[in-house]
């Protein structure tokens, strides 16, 4: 039992302990907790105190800020009083100054005039009481007396006399001296007027320079506007046209149609009423004859229509095309500060608008007779007398041929002056390449149009030469169009115009004289005489681009589409591989208009 006892007692002796060590702990434990809080809480309001802190600060910056620039403006306020003030107080002293100085100046004068006055007249009188005493010595009695008296009068008056002549004389002095001084005060007053008249006439100027600046704007404003009105007038011209004829042939259709109704309505009458079948047919075989003929008038009017809808609708685009390479001209040629950077624009010019074709811009040496243009950042030059460009050159003709089988075709010339860069032996380089040999044996040579550039005096000083080539084996070489001459015959205007400017002749201009043109533009009309050609795509070319075979009576018709409208808005067969959706597109236009083509033929 004791022992029981005392191991229960030892137990609970254990557990209290441990108990005791628990509670210990966890008090600890909170006392710890509650440490760290009051920590966090007392490092919380130093923050917070430091961010009020920091706020103060920068609103007592802010309002310091505020304070200076409130100081600052009415500093700049006071100084600006105090100059206005300073000015006028300057101004005022420098007048008072000058009022004084005048006075001070009539006073001198004044007083001058009246110390030498008075010690002229004490010296007199001194004078003449000497002499009246030596007069009174030496004479005696009362004749003496009477004739002392006489010369007493007498020299007073010559006194008076020689008094007021000095003072008249002094009196013209000072005035003389007064007009000065007025003059001098007036020529001062009128070179202050002058130089206020100057700055007024400085800032007239000044004004009438930004009147005529901004009229300038409005004037371009005004231009702008005008271009964009003439875009939209022309596009609705366009419309209008298309949308008359297209009210015609609607028109034909719903006549043919009550036409056909008519004769249904007349023809069903008349059998009625004759019942003869024989009588009936005759009848049938007449109206439909009649029938026949208008429908075919009316065929021949929607062929008529359909051609002049597609001459409009090309029309269009040539112009639109036409505008676009004046804006391209107008903004090439206005980069081009140097001849170099000129004859580069020219060649981008000539391969923009005439497509499919290369070419270069040579330029004549005339006192060396050589010509010169820029290759690959480098300057080749090439003897006058020899290639095709060195007779254009000479004799300041156009040439339309065949490249390689005209006699005066040089390659050692002709060949590097049209290439990309490089020499004769890398043929690679040219603007043909390694199809050369294919294009001598199956396609033809290539095609050159070169034209002389005349300055504003009609001397040649540059040729413009243009080659069509294609760099594909088996495709023909396409000749010129009076387009393509045209193309060039304007670029060889604005080239020449712009020589003159760069060489600052007084005579340089940069617009298009087009009487110039007309006579500068080549024959293009026929053809070179070439090699036959035996391939499907060379009667395409000659269907559409010479002329192909269209009736008599298609005056404004499809040879003008074909000729003008297609070339000017860039419709023609392109250098591509026949399964590109180029060349299938083109060939579905050759067949549209063959097909044209051959219902017209049947019309007539």
């Amino acid at each position: 039992f004791t022992a029981a006892a005392r191991e229960k007692e030892e137990k609970e002796r254990e557990m209290e302990f441990t108990t005791a060590t628990q509670r210990e702990e966890e008090e600890q434990r909170q006392k710890l907790i509650d440490e760290q809080n009051a920590e966090k809480e007392k490092i919380h309001k130093e923050h917070q105190e430091a961010r009020d802190q920091l706020n103060q600060m920068k609103l007592v910056e802010a309002e310091r800020k505020k304070e200076l620039g409130l100081k600052m403006i009415q500093n700049m306020m006071n100084g600006c009083l105090a100059r206005v003030l300073q000015g006028w107080k300057e101004y005022v002293r420098v007048e008072k100054y000058n009022r004084a100085v005048i006075k001070r100046f009539a006073r001198k004068l004044h007083m001058r005039a009246a110390n030498s006055a008075y010690v002229r007249w004490t010296e007199y009188w001194k004078e003449r009481k000497w002499l009246r005493g030596l007069l009174n010595r030496m004479l005696g009695g009362k004749e003496k007396t009477m004739q002392a008296a006489a010369f007493k009068q007498w020299a007073w008056a010559a006194k008076e006399g020689a008094i007021s002549s000095k003072h008249n004389s002094e009196m013209e002095e000072m005035r003389k001296k007064l007009s000065q001084a007025e003059s001098f005060h007036e020529e001062s007053k009128k070179s202050a007027a002058d130089e206020k008249m100057a700055m007024s006439q400085k800032l007239l100027k000044k004004t009438i320079y930004t009147l005529q600046n901004a009229s300038l704007g409005k004037c371009f404003s005004a231009w702008s506007l005008f271009v964009s009105l003439q875009h939209r007038t022309r596009n609705l011209v366009n419309k209008v046209f298309s949308r008359v004829t297209n009210r015609e042939i609607l028109g034909g259709f719903n006549k043919w149609k009550n036409a056909v109704k008519a004769w249904k309505e007349v023809e069903g009458l008349h059998l009625a009423k004759v019942g003869r079948r024989n009588k009936g047919m005759q009848m049938l075989a007449d109206k439909a004859n009649a029938i026949r003929i208008k429908q075919g008038s009316l065929k021949q009017a929607f062929v008529k229509w359909m051609l002049a809808t597609y001459t409009v609708t090309l029309s269009g685009r040539a112009v639109k095309r036409l505008d676009n390479f004046m804006l391209m001209f107008a903004h090439a040629f206005s980069s081009a500060k140097e001849v170099k950077a000129l004859v580069s624009v020219a060649c981008e010019c000539l391969q923009s608008m005439i497509a499919g074709a290369a070419g270069t811009l040579m330029l004549l040496d005339k006192p060396s007779q050589e010509m010169w243009t820029f290759k690959s950042g480098a300057e080749r030059r090439s003897p006058m007398q020899q290639g095709i460009m060195g007779y254009v050159g000479k004799t300041s003709e156009s040439v339309y041929a065949d490249m390689f089988s005209d006699e005066r075709y040089n390659p050692a010339i002709d060949d590097i002056m049209l290439s990309k860069g490089g020499d004769i032996g890398t043929s690679s380089k040219t603007w043909w390449g390694a199809n050369m040999p294919n294009i001598n044996h199956s396609a033809g040579s290539p095609v050159i149009l070169c034209i002389p550039v005349r300055d504003f005096d009609g001397v040649t000083v540059a040729v413009l030469a243009a080659v069509r080539v294609h760099v594909e084996a088996g495709q023909s070489v396409k000749p010129f169009n009076p387009n393509d001459a045209l193309a060039l015959a304007v670029l060889s205007c604005y080239v020449g115009g712009h020589l003159e400017k760069l060489q600052g002749k007084p005579s340089g201009n940069v617009s298009v004289d087009y009487g110039a043109v007309q006579s500068n533009m080549p024959d293009v009309s026929t053809p070179p005489p070439r090699p036959p050609l035996h391939s499907e795509r060379s009667t395409m070319s000659s269907l559409s681009y010479s002329g192909g075979e269209s009736s008599p009576g298609m005056s404004g018709g499809m040879r003008g589409v074909s000729d003008r409208a297609m070339a000017a808005a860039g419709i023609g067969p392109p250098a591509a591989s026949p399964s590109s959706p180029g060349h299938k597109a083109w060939q579905q236009h050759t067949q549209a208009l063959q097909k044209l083509f051959e219902v017209e033929k049947s019309l007539k």
